[in-house]
């Protein structure tokens, strides 16, 4: 059974899920650290190494909101559907 989200509530995790694409996209391009905030609004950092991470994390968001499929960046090709 899915979860209900409030139209507040899906705006919010749609823009964390937005800021974590663009910090995929930062470390695609040579960004070393960037920080954001996670679903309880702690600042998370993270590093082109935590990229595994940061994507797990993405792919909960798109579990929330009901989108499939995973987007991973690879870098010169930029992201990937599957």
């Amino acid at each position: 059974m899915a979860i209900r989200l409030t139209e507040e509530r899906r705006a919010l995790l749609q823009a964390r899920l937005d800021e974590g694409e663009e910090v995929l996209h930062l470390f695609a391009t040579g960004q070393h650290t960037v920080s954001l905030k996670d679903g309880a609004g702690q600042e998370r950092t993270f590093n082109a190494a935590d990229q595994g991470k940061l994507e797990r994390y993405l792919d909960s968001l798109r579990r929330q909101l009901g989108i499939g499929g995973s987007r991973l960046y690879t870098p010169g090709y930029g992201a990937r559907s599957f």
